[in-house]
């Protein structure tokens, strides 16, 4: 009976491994569907596709600001800080659940008028990364007093 407990323990190990490794490559996957989102959310906030960005955002978005306030909080973003001309990831972490996979990116970005730290928060699921939140910080956000 301790030489099978001990190939139980043995079987369950290499299979809590094999899970590990299907989920880094998940991971990774997933990172890299929300990398390309970013990117297509700079390419939308350029040409002025808000539409397309609520469209395109998770319901948890949606629920939390109107179609609305999202394109007047856009255009007023591009009166202030101009186009993207670049950006560079800084940070990002993965969190998995039921729901799906959650993954946050964090971006220096610099816009035609002025750098800013740009947050991006989207569920991935079946490979469609959703926005869920966006935040945005710059000084050129600040009203002049």
């Amino acid at each position: 009976m301790i030489r099978s407990s001990r190939q139980v323990l043995s079987l369950l190990a290499v299979v809590a491994l094999a899970l590990l490794g299907a989920n880094s490559c998940d991971s990774k996957e997933s990172k890299r569907t929300a990398e390309n989102a970013v990117e297509k959310f700079h390419v939308l906030f350029n040409e002025g596709g808000y539409n397309e960005i609520y469209d395109r955002a998770d319901q948890t978005y949606r629920d939390a600001i109107s179609e609305t306030d999202t394109i007047a909080l856009f255009a007023m973003l591009r009166q202030k800080l101009g186009n993207v001309r670049q950006s560079k990831q800084v940070g990002w972490s993965i969190d998995s659940s039921t729901l799906g996979t959650t993954v946050r990116l964090e971006y220096k970005t610099e816009f035609a008028n002025g750098k800013a730290t740009e947050q991006f928060t989207f569920l991935e699921s079946s490979g469609d990364p959703r926005l869920m939140n966006y935040d945005i910080q710059s000084p050129l956000l600040i009203k002049n007093r």
